[in-house]
């Protein structure tokens, strides 16, 4: 185990590395958003070992209870910071993984299942619009980005569970 995870590549190496620990497998990987999100996927003969889709964070949503202050007021169980994620990635992640892996700096890493991201926000409305224009890569696997006013899933970290260090 390591400290502190210094960039982007060496948090999924060595996730992958702890992923073949914990379930005894080899994982097969794929990689999204121009290298940013990773598929860790079990051989297809596996079909009881989940599958993760990783995404490196550099720290949370630390604005969260000032974005969305309506919602924190009336539910104070979420008065923390959050985190957050591209609807057009939750999208992906939802179609090809079990759970959502956000990887910090520090090493620590947390599990949510997509489809609890997605419900959960829908449910109470933190779904928003980015107020500039921001350069996003686009999800059809050509490599190409595009200007849009990103649209994010933003939720409460009391929705995520410790999954463990890298």
């Amino acid at each position: 185990m390591i400290k502190k995870v210094l960039n982007c590549d060496n948090a999924f190496h060595w996730l992958g590395y702890m992923l073949r620990e914990r379930y005894n497998s080899y994982f097969n990987i794929a990689k999204y958003n121009n290298g940013k999100h990773f598929l860790f996927y079990p051989p297809v003969t596996d079909d009881l070992t989940p599958r993760f889709y990783a995404i490196f964070k550099r720290e949370f949503f630390m604005t969260f209870n000032y974005a969305f202050k309506d919602f924190v007021t009336i539910n104070n169980q979420y008065n923390t910071v959050g985190e957050s994620i591209n609807a057009d990635w939750l999208e992906v992640a939802i179609k090809t993984a079990d759970f959502i892996l956000f990887i910090y700096e520090d090493g620590k890493i947390y599990k949510v299942a997509p489809l609890l991201i997605k419900k959960f926000c829908e449910k109470h409305n933190l779904i928003r619009e980015q107020d500039v224009k921001n350069k996003v890569n686009k999800c059809d696997g050509s490599g190409l980005s595009m200007m849009i006013k990103e649209k994010t899933y933003s939720f409460s970290i009391t929705l995520l569970e410790r999954f463990g260090d890298v």
